[in-house]
């Protein structure tokens, strides 16, 4: 069942997932709190844990996030600070695959709305922003 929902995935739901993915890391790097495995990050994100894990490992081939062997932990694997959002777009474009979320992921909202305010252009109209600075909105919305 969960490949098949998976198999009717938009490019914008994969999108939109892996930059949740991405935040929760990054704000848990920068907060210096507890990194999280792959089923903590499906509970935390309120996603089933087969697509969660399909996005992280798309990040990780992508260069983005890695996971500690010794532990489990998925970490950063670039400088937040200075990864661009848009950037992170661009190479999950390019990475090819396009089958990941097909059901109702709840948490996701703020990265939605920021995609719906951004959607003239996709993620390009927020030039600038960083996956820290992304991280950041996140932490601080109400």
């Amino acid at each position: 069942r969960q490949e098949r929902l998976a198999q009717s995935a938009s490019q914008r739901a994969h999108e939109v997932l892996a930059l949740a993915v991405l935040a929760e890391v990054a704000g848990r790097f920068q907060s210096r709190a507890p990194c999280l495995e792959r089923e903590q990050l499906s509970e935390q994100l309120r996603a089933s844990s087969h697509l969660v894990n399909h996005t992280i490992n798309r990040l990780v081939r992508c260069g983005f996030l890695r996971e500690v062997t010794e532990t489990s932990e998925i970490v950063p694997a670039v400088a937040l600070e200075s990864t661009p959002v848009a950037d992170v777009i661009t190479q999950l474009r390019c990475e090819g695959t396009s089958t990941v979320l097909g059901e109702q992921v709840e948490g996701l909202s703020l990265i939605e709305r920021l995609w719906n305010e951004n959607e003239s252009s996709a993620w390009n109209v927020q030039s600038g922003l960083t996956v820290g600075e992304l991280a950041r909105r996140i932490d601080s919305a109400p």
